[in-house]
């Protein structure tokens, strides 16, 4: 390829990239500006298999544990973790059906959606909130080898 070539392509790419960051980054100014967003992605392993039970008013509400793990190197070199957990809910039947009924401890999941959380007073009066996630999306991931 010649060198006159290259520069061509470099400055196409140049005008695609800026049409496409013009293009988005209004969209996200106004989102930014205008609004705030409620959206969170976890990877993790699930700690119990799910339960699904049918509340009164007629909605099926599906639940399970995820644990996320996060590591890291201490300041003297030695690996270190963290772990998480998180309670993962949903009200959509057809997640429930399709993807909740089939989880199983041990699996690797990806959950997509957003963070809820529930007020409640304890037995001293004080006010605390429990918080879950509220899935939209999950998808079971399958290590390839």
């Amino acid at each position: 390829m010649l060198d006159q070539d290259k520069g061509h392509y470099r400055r196409e790419w140049n005008k695609t990239t800026k049409i496409l960051r013009d293009k988005y980054s209004n969209k996200l100014n106004h989102y930014l500006k205008n609004s705030s967003m409620n959206k969170i992605t976890v990877i993790g392993f699930v700690g119990q298999d799910s339960e699904c039970r049918d509340l009164e008013n007629g909605t099926r509400l599906g639940s399970f544990s995820l644990c996320t793990e996060e590591r890291y190197k201490d300041k003297n070199g030695e690996w270190q973790s963290t772990k998480d957990w998180h309670v993962v809910k949903s009200f959509n039947r057809p997640l429930i059906d399709s993807k909740i009924m089939a989880i199983r401890r041990g699996h690797r999941i990806l959950v997509e959606g957003r963070m809820r959380s529930i007020p409640w007073t304890d037995k001293d009066g004080n006010a605390k909130r429990d918080f879950y996630i509220e899935a939209s999306i999950i998808e079971q991931i399958v290590n390839v080898r």
